[in-house]
């Protein structure tokens, strides 16, 4: 139910929403705490990530948006912590389109897909 509570509509889902959905978003950094609660800017960022444009959120990006710079494509020194293959992974999940993504799909990403859809 996260991806629904989030405003994500469902023509960018793999599946209808699940709870392997929801364990998606847990990898993109959202709490648990806050996977049933109105957007939070942890929320935020799973939606920029997803490409929902700023105009539509409820919040605007917040700068601990790690995530979703990494799948803009913000340079590794700007952030944080660098990209890493399994939040790559996680996005491709839910369905991100390739050319947001730091790397392409591989054959990780394609098992990842498989996971969430079990």
């Amino acid at each position: 139910m996260a991806l629904v509570c989030l405003g994500v509509p469902d023509e960018n889902l793999i599946t209808p929403p699940s709870e392997n959905q929801t364990m998606a978003l847990v990898c993109l950094g959202v709490p648990d705490e806050n996977l049933i609660t109105p957007p939070s800017e942890n929320q935020t960022m799973a939606l920029v990530c997803l490409g929902v444009p700023d105009e539509n959120l409820i919040t605007p990006p917040s700068e601990n948006q790690t995530m979703a710079l990494v799948c803009l494509g913000v340079p590794d020194e700007n952030l944080i912590t660098p990209p890493s293959e399994n939040q790559t992974m996680a996005l491709v999940c839910l369905g991100v389109p390739d050319e947001n993504l730091i790397t392409p799909p591989s054959e990780n990403q394609t098992m990842a897909f498989i996971w969430l859809s079990s």
